[in-house]
């Protein structure tokens, strides 16, 4: 496979798009992952919003894993709760929960913070 090498400018952020296309990828075989071993999930729901949630987490939001608990920071509302997968794997991915968290299914005693649908 290989990559142009495009620029994707938003708003005066410039994001490469062979890391774009790097961290999708990296995203989404988590995705397959955690259905994996859940046995279940929404994979097209997931797919689907995995480049929005890189550029968000990588360039807009104000947001530090070291210091997730700040009051002036930003909040991110998922309201697709079906591609709540692509937002647990996102959040692993830059450091906000362990990557462990992703090996138990959620809604289980092996995961009981991961769930089918996020609500905080």
């Amino acid at each position: 496979m290989e990559f142009s090498a495009v620029t994707i400018e938003i708003k005066g952020i410039n994001m490469n798009e062979k890391k774009l296309v790097l961290h999708a990828l990296l995203i989404r075989k988590k995705i397959l992952h955690i259905i994996k071993l859940a046995r279940r999930g929404h994979i097209g729901s997931a797919f689907s919003i995995v480049e929005i949630l890189v550029v968000l987490y990588e360039h807009f939001l104000r947001i530090n894993p070291k210091k997730s608990r700040l009051k002036n920071r930003d909040r991110f509302i998922l309201s697709k709760g079906h591609g709540c997968l692509a937002l647990y794997a996102v959040l692993a991915q830059y450091g906000f929960i362990n990557d462990k968290a992703l090996a138990g299914t959620p809604n289980t005693a092996k995961c009981p913070v991961l769930k089918h649908r996020p609500d905080r």
